[in-house]
């Protein structure tokens, strides 16, 4: 007895073993895959393709091929993008369902079929028409219900990109013009009814302006120059390089039409922008810019009947731009070495401050630099202290450009007088204007306004080389 039952647990540790080895390489063996079967929706070559036609927000749309080339039945010298109708024949070529039911709601208000979203009208060389029509989007399997005319049967669920192929109207099809290339910008030119505005790039500005750190100059009505910001420049010039057409609204106005959307030569702004192309040559591209529609604006390219929407918060600051618009916003970029010596006017007291060049000084660890030289009745200055405030002239920026020139009592001057052919003296003042804010005067620079703490600083140095004055 006690045999038997030492025979019938070795059995069953023997079956265990057995079961386990075999659950073990069961789970552990990579599953097969299983084969499922495409649901075919339709199928058709390109080639094979004669006509498409689409009804999409109360818009029907139907190009025809020919030898691989589409174009629009209605109008075949309309310039048709050929991608869109390649990515349309594309998606027919094999259209299959992410899934189908064979027992539905016979209302198709179920499926929004009863306004579908869109009806494609396929046709091929023989004859043969094929309509389907697409309804709702369902997350349950994520895709559009849609019925095919050849097999009403059954209700298939497809993909969006579909859908996404035919989600266009006639005009979202026009094979738009190109803007070129323009990397580097070196004129600017805006006519808007008496609005003039020419900015211009000049490698070399020697004698344009007190100081060689400006490359660009507006032009003044009277053929004098006036320095522009680089930046400012830089960002008006970008919104125009990188200007995207929004929409087509008509790609062979005529004279009437040109003139009803402010496009007509007469009226329409004008703005014309240089660069060098990719061979350095010189070249000019002009658009013209019409009438507002809400946000967006209609353009031209310049000898061209297409008329497109643009975003007007693009071309505004265009329009208005001016030499005071786009004038630096630094207060004081003098070359310092140009100038030989600084009168300060500060709390009724006025010092000279001769700029003497540099010298050579060595440290304790022997290291060598050059340090700049300044003396007042012939006593030598601080040069660190001198040195912050023309570094704090150097860095303050204008918050705003003003045409008044009201003040409450000037706060403290500087007169720069330098070794140079033109600018050779130049006045820098600073005003008490409110509570936040300095007026500037420079020879010949436009009005500004700086910060109260930018000045409070500077005043504060000023004040600590002249009490060294004496």
């Amino acid at each position: 007895m006690k045999k038997l039952r030492k025979l019938l647990i070795l059995l069953l540790v023997l079956v265990l073993c057995v079961g386990a080895y075999f659950a073990v390489t069961y789970f552990n063996k990579d599953p097969e895959p299983i084969a499922m079967e495409e649901i075919a929706v339709y199928t058709a070559e390109t080639d094979d393709l004669a006509k498409l036609s689409w009804d999409y927000l109360g818009q029907t749309t139907t190009l025809i091929q020919s030898d691989g080339v589409w174009t629009v039945e209605a109008d075949p010298d309309f310039p048709l993008d050929q991608s869109y109708a390649k990515v349309m024949a594309t998606r027919l070529h094999n259209l299959v369902a992410l899934s189908t039911l064979q027992e539905f709601d016979t209302d198709p208000a179920t499926y929004g079929l009863d306004e579908p979203v869109c009806v494609i009208r396929a046709t091929t060389k023989d004859g043969q028409t094929t309509t389907l029509s697409i309804g709702s989007f369902t997350s349950t399997v994520g895709g559009y219900y849609l019925t095919n005319d050849q097999t009403p049967a059954q209700l298939y669920i497809v993909e969006e990109n579909v859908l996404t192929a035919f989600k266009y109207n006639l005009y979202d099809l026009v094979k738009k013009e190109s803007i070129p290339s323009m990397s580097s910008i070196i004129s600017l030119d805006v006519a808007d009814g008496d609005n003039q505005f020419s900015v211009r790039y000049f490698e070399d500005s020697s004698g344009m302006a007190y100081t060689d750190e400006y490359s660009w100059f507006t032009m003044n009505a009277d053929g004098s120059y006036s320095a522009a910001s680089i930046n400012k420049i830089v960002d008006l010039a970008s919104n125009l390089a990188n200007l995207s057409w929004q929409k087509c609204v008509a790609y062979q106005a005529s004279e009437e039409e040109l003139a009803s959307y402010g496009l007509d030569e007469e009226t329409a702004a004008r703005i014309s922008m240089g660069y060098l192309d990719d061979q350095n040559q010189e070249q000019t591209f002009t658009l013209l810019f019409g009438n507002y529609e809400n946000t967006s604006c209609y353009t031209r390219i310049e000898g061209s009947q297409m008329v497109y929407l643009v975003d007007a918060s693009i071309v505004d600051p265009l329009l208005v731009a001016n030499a005071d618009t786009v004038a630096p916003d630094d207060i004081c970029l003098m070359n310092w070495d140009s100038v030989t010596a600084m009168d300060v006017t500060l709390d009724g007291q006025t010092v000279t401050i001769d700029f003497e060049g540099t010298q050579e000084t060595t440290s304790i660890d022997g290291e060598t630099t050059q340090q700049s030289v300044y003396r007042c009745n012939g006593e030598a200055l601080d040069s660190t202290a001198v040195d912050a405030i023309l570094d704090s002239l150097h860095s303050m920026q204008a918050t705003d450009t003003v045409t008044d020139s009201a003040a409450r009592g000037q706060a403290v001057s500087f007169t720069f007088h330098r070794n140079t052919e033109s600018y050779e003296e130049m006045t820098l003042t600073f005003y008490q204007y409110n509570s936040g804010s300095y007026l500037v005067t420079f020879t010949d620079q436009p009005n500004r306004l700086v910060n109260s703490s930018d000045v409070s600083t500077l005043l504060t140095q000023t004040r600590t080389v002249l009490s060294a004055v004496g």
